[in-house]
């Protein structure tokens, strides 16, 4: 979804359009391309982008999170996909991005349920939380579906099954590396984080695309996986914050990419 909105920056981005109407089979099964597929659904989707990167390098992805029995749920099911349009168009670096939180329309009690992950040109970034209306910002590099911003559950069960466990990641000296929250994602976390360490040097994480992807693959999550509530990977996408570029590997395809700039053109 590329966007260029007058007095806005230039973002491109990737909408989950099966989000416009999960109920409409034709959305899974092909949309447009589909006889008597409704398109009118899709004028929505410039605010139902999952992540996305504008010209000015800032890059910005929402998550789903579980919502612990007895906390407050989000009040607005898209949210959290506003606020991830209003900080692509209208802010330019991590603290802006931070700081959007407290102006724009939606408030954190709409979004609970979501975490949002931000990064910019300049190698700063943050995951930034609301949890029963409190607003919380962790510098973190990695992130997946549970909050960070608090450690108050290791494991959990739903329906009398045990959801999933934590793994607790130290440093040499025993000091604990990441806060584990309560919600799904402590798997696919480690797997990223533990491959992180063999690229991190003098304060940076730097690494090849081809690296990054192979990152990426180990940390899908198949169809079987909808049967536990966790819905399945529907792409994997590499953001370039100093290029502002995205490449994007549809439905677990990784020998099949499609890469753009924040203006919209196809690259090779």
């Amino acid at each position: 979804m590329h966007c260029k909105p007058e007095g806005k920056y230039e973002s491109i981005a990737l909408a989950d359009a099966v989000y416009c109407a999960p109920d409409d089979p034709l959305y899974r099964a092909g949309g447009p391309d589909r006889e008597g597929f409704d398109a009118s659904f899709l004028n929505i989707l410039p605010y139902e982008c999952m992540d996305g990167i504008n010209e000015k390098g800032l890059f910005v992805s929402i998550m789903k999170l579980d919502i612990k029995e007895g906390e407050q749920p989000g009040r607005f099911g898209v949210a959290s996909s506003m606020l991830l349009r209003y900080m692509l168009d209208d802010c330019a670096t991590v603290e802006e991005a931070i700081a959007k939180v407290d102006t724009a329309i939606v408030t954190p009690e709409d979004w609970q349920g979501c975490h949002v992950f931000v990064s910019d040109a300049l190698d700063r970034y943050a995951v930034i939380e609301s949890r029963n209306s409190i607003v919380t910002v962790v510098e973190c590099d990695v992130v997946t579906n549970f909050y960070l911003a608090s450690d108050d559950l290791r494991d959990y069960y739903r329906s009398g099954t045990l959801r999933e466990d934590a793994i607790q990641m130290v440093d040499e000296n025993g000091e604990q590396l990441y806060h584990f929250g309560y919600g799904h994602g402590y798997h696919r976390f480690v797997t990223i984080a533990s491959q992180l360490n063999r690229f991190r040097k003098d304060g940076r994480t730097m690494m090849p695309e081809s690296s990054a992807l192979v990152i990426l693959q180990s940390a899908v999550q198949n169809p079987y996986t909808e049967s536990t509530g966790t819905s399945m990977t529907q792409y994997s996408a590499i953001y370039n914050n100093t290029r502002k570029t995205v490449t994007v590997w549809p439905f677990q395809h990784f020998g099949t990419a499609y890469r753009f700039d924040v203006y919209g053109n196809p690259l090779p």
